[in-house]
């Protein structure tokens, strides 16, 4: 099933969502528990993740952006 997440994630990053291995790992970890909250087997994990993956770095972006305002407001 490993193999299943790498090729997700390479098409992903043809795409452009790029992640660390770090990230990736955090990433597989989140999609793990969404699923399980959700009531769905492993199976499901090849799909859920390219949401996963272009929600993780939303958020990101989101919290560097307002922590990047906050310190301008700050200051």
């Amino acid at each position: 099933m490993a193999l299943i997440y790498q090729d997700v994630r390479e098409r992903m990053e043809a795409d452009g969502y790029k992640v660390s291995d770090d990230e990736f790992s955090q990433i597989l970890s989140y999609a793990r528990r969404k699923a399980e909250v959700s009531g769905k087997e492993e199976s499901y994990l090849p799909l859920l993740l390219p949401d996963v993956i272009r929600e993780w770095l939303i958020r990101q972006t989101v919290n560097r952006y307002s922590i990047e305002m906050m310190e301008i407001l700050r200051n």
